[in-house]
């Protein structure tokens, strides 16, 4: 992975742009990585949400799901 100051970065934003197209980029402040600078597209591969379970069985009208209900409740505490 490639490496930029932030002091450079500033300086050259489009060398940061043409380097951050091959790979992501890491900007450092004071020698620590700070950001990491990639194309959008790539962004947005990582940023979509994948399909939880969850959602999977909310879409599904076929599942009938009736809970027992609770007669016994837990008692009190006594402190």
């Amino acid at each position: 992975m490639a490496t930029m100051s932030a002091r450079a970065f500033n300086q050259n934003t489009a060398l940061a742009k043409r380097l951050a197209n091959q790979e992501p980029l890491t900007i450092t402040d004071r020698g620590k990585p700070s950001h990491v600078l990639l194309p959008y597209a790539e962004y947005q591969a990582i940023k979509r949400p994948s399909p939880s379970l969850s959602l999977a069985l909310v879409a599904d009208d076929d599942i009938d799901f009736e809970p027992e209900r609770l007669v016994d409740l837990p008692r009190e505490v006594d402190l």
